[in-house]
C-alpha cells in the first residue's frame, strides 16, 4: 500500500513526557491551506487589510502552537535551573537594531558560561513593544548555570546588557508548565495584528533545543505505530478537543501527558515499532528514552546502547 502527502489524516506530535495525536477529516496537505488565498480576482483595498490581518494572525498562531512545543519538549530535560529573563532598553530601540543588541547580548553570553560548564544557554525569546514604543524581550533560559552570589549574576549579566535593565525570576512550576507557556506567548497574542511584525521572527531560539518529533500516518509502518501508541498508552489521554475547519473538517486533538512511572507502561512491542532516529532525537530522561534504556540494560548490548544515545 502506497501512501501520498495526501493521505495524511493523523499526526502524532511527540514534546517530552507528553504528546497529542490529531486526527483530520479531510487529508492534510499544504494545498488546503494555500486554496484559501486563490479568489481568483485582484482582492479589494477592505479585502486586502482583511487579508494582511489575517496572516498576521495565522504568523501569530503558528508562533504561539511552535512555542508551546518547544517549551514542552526542553523544560526539566536540563541539569540547570529555568529562569525567566526580561531585558529592556532606556532609549526606544526599534525591532532591527534591538534584534541585533539580543544576539550579541547571547554570543556574549554563551562564551562566558562556556567557562563555567562548556555549554551554550538554550533559550526562547520573546520580542514585544511597549507602549513607547521601545522594544524588550521575555526570555526563557532552560539551562541556566548556577552562580554562587546575587553580585556575581549581576556583575556578569549586566556587564553584557548594558542597554537597560536585566531582571531574572526563578520559574515555579506546582501548577504545571501551563502558566509558563501562557507567560511566553502572551506577548505574540496581544500584538498578532501589529504590522511591525511583518516579515519578522515573532521569537527566536537557541540552536541546541530539543524538537518536537511529528510522526505523519504517510506510511503503513507510521500508521501502526500511531495505533499501538493510542492503544498501549490510553490511561495517559486527558481528553479529546474537537473543532471545525473549513478546509480540513472536524479536527480531534487527543492530548496525553504521562507521569513518572509512564516507562514502565511503555511495551517492547511499542518500542520496537518506533525508529531508533526518533528514540535518539528525544530528551534523555523522556519517558520514551528511559523505556528504551530499561529494556536494553536486560540485554548485553551495550554497543547498541552507545550509539542509540551517542547525541542524548
Amino acid at each position: 500500500m502506497k501512501f501520498k502527502n495526501s493521505d495524511v489524516r493523523q499526526n502524532m506530535i511527540m514534546t517530552g513526557d507528553r504528546f497529542r495525536i490529531v486526527k483530520y477529516d479531510q487529508p492534510y496537505s499544504q494545498k488546503s491551506h494555500s486554496s484559501r488565498y486563490d479568489s481568483g480576482r485582484k482582492p479589494s483595498k477592505p479585502s486586502q487589510q482583511a487579508r494582511r490581518d489575517r496572516n498576521r494572525a495565522y504568523s501569530a498562531r503558528k508562533a504561539n502552537a511552535r512555542i508551546r512545543d518547544l517549551i514542552y519538549s526542553n523544560y526539566g530535560y536540563y541539569n540547570e535551573f529555568a529562569k525567566f529573563f526580561t531585558l529592556t532598553f532606556k532609549g526606544d530601540a526599534g525591532l532591527p537594531e534591538a534584534n541585533k543588541k539580543f544576539h550579541l547580548f547571547i554570543k556574549q553570553v554563551n562564551n562566558f558560561f562556556k567557562t563555567i560548564n562548556g555549554r551554550k544557554l538554550q533559550y526562547i525569546a520573546v520580542p514585544e513593544f511597549q507602549n513607547r514604543g521601545a522594544t524588550h524581550y521575555h526570555v526563557i533560559v532552560f539551562n541556566f548555570p548556577f552562580i554562587d552570589g546575587r553580585d556575581i549574576f549581576h556583575k556578569t549579566i549586566n556587564k553584557f546588557w548594558p542597554y537597560g535593565f536585566v531582571e531574572a525570576t526563578k520559574i515555579r512550576v506546582s501548577n504545571g508548565l501551563e502558566p509558563v507557556v501562557l507567560y511566553m506567548t502572551k506577548y505574540i497574542r496581544t500584538q498578532k495584528l501589529d504590522p511591525r511584525f511583518d516579515n519578522k521572527k515573532r521569537f527566536f531560539h537557541s540552536e541546541g533545543l530539543f524538537q518536537p518529533q511529528i510522526i505523519k500516518n504517510s506510511s503503513p509502518e507510521n500508521e501502526v505505530l500511531i495505533h499501538m501508541v493510542k492503544n498501549s498508552l490510553a490511561r495517559f489521554c486527558k481528553g479529546t478537543k474537537i473543532a471545525d475547519n473549513k478546509f480540513l473538517g472536524k479536527i480531534e486533538t487527543a492530548e496525553y501527558i504521562m507521569d513518572e512511572d509512564a516507562h514502565n507502561h511503555i511495551s517492547k512491542e511499542l518500542l520496537d515499532a518506533m525508529p531508533d532516529e526518533l528514540i535518539s532525537e528525544l530528551p534523555p530522561n523522556s519517558p520514551f528514552v528511559v523505556a528504551m534504556r530499561n529494556h536494553f540494560t536486560k540485554i548485553d548490548n551495550e554497543k547498541t546502547l552507545d550509539s542509540l544515545f551517542l547525541n542524548s
